[in-house]
């Protein structure tokens, strides 16, 4: 029936909500806390796993106006705030400037915290959308469990990164390269 075919969609909608979400972007945010020292790996872990889970968001959120969430009007506010402010972030972080540059603090400190507050809001969205379908409990205690992890896994990687930047000398990093090559 075609209410079978919606209900699929709006699986697919939050299976690939999810994995944009709360394991793509997560995974490419701890790429850069954990893994800078296999620079230029880190970099391009980090910028590719962020392409996959903005190509996978952009797949979900037709899905989800296709199947009619526009009724939600919370999930979907919040859906167009996360998708302006992913194009915003995108624009960000096609315009670094070189490391030497005196604009470059405002931009990482701009690209650092846009990041965050877009995986906030956008994992406060899934579990709206959890919500609007009535999920089993389970499914909110594994996502709360994942957010809860990945949290405490970038907070622990930036508390090292600033403690080891206060320690040690900086030593040069290829990632403007990467960048410039990767653009």
């Amino acid at each position: 029936t075609s209410g079978s075919g919606v209900e699929a969609i709006v699986i697919a909608h939050g299976v690939l909500m999810f994995l944009s979400w709360n394991v793509m972007v997560p995974f490419s945010i701890l790429a850069a806390r954990w893994m800078r020292h296999l620079d230029p790996t880190w970099f391009k872990t980090h910028y590719y796993s962020n392409w996959s889970a903005v190509i996978i968001f952009v797949i979900a959120f037709i899905l989800g106006i296709i199947t009619g969430s526009r009724t939600q009007l919370v999930h979907l506010g919040l859906g167009i705030a996360v998708l302006v402010l992913t194009a915003i972030q995108i624009s960000v972080a096609q315009y670094r400037p070189g490391k030497d540059t005196p604009s470059r603090m405002l931009w990482y400190v701009t690209h650092f915290g846009a990041g965050k507050v877009l995986w906030v809001l956008a994992t406060a969205n899934v579990f709206i959308g959890l919500n609007i379908v009535d999920a089993h409990k389970l499914f909110y205690a594994g996502v709360g469990i994942l957010a809860a992890i990945f949290v405490l896994l970038a907070s622990y990687g930036q508390f090292r990164r600033v403690m080891n930047s206060q320690t040690q000398p900086q030593t040069p990093q290829k990632d403007d390269d990467v960048a410039n090559e990767l653009a």
